[in-house]
């Protein structure tokens, strides 16, 4: 609690530059295990007294049961003493440049490391040291008994064990492969003055042959003969001349296959995850491909107008391509606005002239006559057809008045 005090009385800046992060293991193939160990080798006393605080914390509380025993810190420190043994032999593989002559020498030099009897009594030693009363992990008073320290012993000895059968299954056949592929570095070829150079290489060519030219014995004889001549040729000096060795030039596209470094699978894995999202999952491989191949290999973002500059030209120069038309320029086109008519009903009036007025008259005298003839008096006449409003209404005042008729 006073240390908490202190820190929070320092400024900003001095209070994150005494800040420790323990590393978080994670199940990848990177070293974040070692470094969590490390971390928690460290920092042991400080975690269980944080622990210890957050009574009501479940999780805390479930932590501090677990590692507040004596087989908890007996694996930590079996594990510190293995696992750089192991980064070691994994940073050999992450390097950006590696050289395949270093491989198997790396494989026996770890195997050793942990073949090593004193490493077993290094533990044991360490475990009854810091127990003690006086010493960094006494506070928790974890004193191991000698069955437990003989527990301890043997559960690192199965430990060690299974790590050598694990390494043995995975480079037992091909570190003797990888091995042979340094014959191609330029840089261990000898003089030809000195009496190693007739006989350089010949004992890894034929095992590059037993593999990837097996049961072809003819082709195994013309990779050797190819051999002695590439080497008379100078092997520092760059050549074009793979046409002349077909065997060895297919041996030497299969190590340009395979990756010198196991980050770039892990950057790969990610690349796709990045690209290929669900969104996205009917991708075809060859575009997929393409896309993974800008994306790991290609430069930054910033950094890549002259390329993508470059790529467009060639694109152009390869074959004719058909070049889509021009968007045409929008015209301004400037409309008057239009002239707003105005609508009104329009009235109609019919002028008769003489010869209407006339064929009307005799119309109407013949139909008087009928009338007189069939003794219709109830039929009115109205003759005044001079008004305007008699002209209007002329349709309803000469229909027939059927209910007033008299006979």
């Amino acid at each position: 609690m006073e240390m908490a005090k202190c820190n929070e009385q320092l400024p900003k800046t001095s209070r994150i530059s005494i800040v420790h992060k323990v590393k978080k293991a994670c199940s990848t193939r990177w070293l974040s295990f070692n470094a969590a160990v490390q971390g928690c080798y460290d920092d042991f006393p400080s975690i269980m007294q944080c622990l210890s605080l957050l009574e009501k914390d479940v999780v805390a509380t479930g932590l501090l049961k677990k590692m507040k025993n004596v087989r908890f810190v007996t694996s930590i420190f079996i594990l510190k003493e293995i696992l750089p043994v192991l980064a070691k032999l994994s940073k050999t593989f992450q390097a950006g440049t590696i050289n395949y002559a270093c491989i198997q020498p790396c494989i026996l030099e770890a195997k050793d490391a942990l073949k090593d009897s004193n490493l077993t009594e290094k533990v044991k030693t360490a475990i009854i040291k810091e127990t003690g009363g006086i010493e960094r992990l006494g506070f928790l008073e974890l004193t191991p008994t000698e069955a437990q320290l003989k527990e301890a012993t043997g559960k690192m000895a199965k430990y060690v064990e299974a790590l050598i059968n694990n390494l043995d299954e995975r480079f037992g056949e091909a570190a003797p492969i990888l091995a042979a592929f340094s014959v191609f570095d330029p840089c261990l070829l000898p003089d030809k003055i000195e009496p190693t150079f007739k006989h350089y290489g010949d004992e890894k060519i034929d095992d590059l042959g037993s593999h990837f030219l097996a049961g072809n014995e003819e082709a195994k004889n013309e990779l050797s003969a190819e051999w002695m001549s590439f080497k008379l040729l100078n092997l520092r000096n760059p050549s074009d001349k793979g046409y002349i060795f077909p065997r060895l030039s297919h041996i030497a596209a299969i190590i340009l296959s395979l990756p010198v470094s196991n980050a770039w699978p892990e950057r790969g894995a990610s690349a796709v995850k990045r690209i290929k999202t669900r969104l996205r999952s009917t991708l075809k491989d060859n575009m997929l491909s393409g896309l993974l191949q800008v994306s790991i290999n290609g430069p930054p973002v910033k950094e890549a107008t002259e390329l993508v500059n470059n790529c467009v030209d060639n694109w152009y120069k390869s074959k004719p391509r058909r070049k889509l038309k021009g968007l045409a320029v929008a015209k301004v086109v400037t409309t008057a606005p239009a002239e707003v008519m105005e609508t009104a009903d329009a009235g109609v009036q019919a002028n008769l002239n003489e010869n209407d007025e006339e064929e009307m008259g005799r119309v109407r005298s013949k139909m008087s006559h009928i009338l007189k003839l069939l003794n219709l008096t109830g039929f009115q006449d109205d003759a005044d057809y001079d008004s305007e409003e008699d002209d209007n209404e002329s349709e309803d005042s000469d229909e027939f008045d059927y209910d007033n008729v008299t006979l």
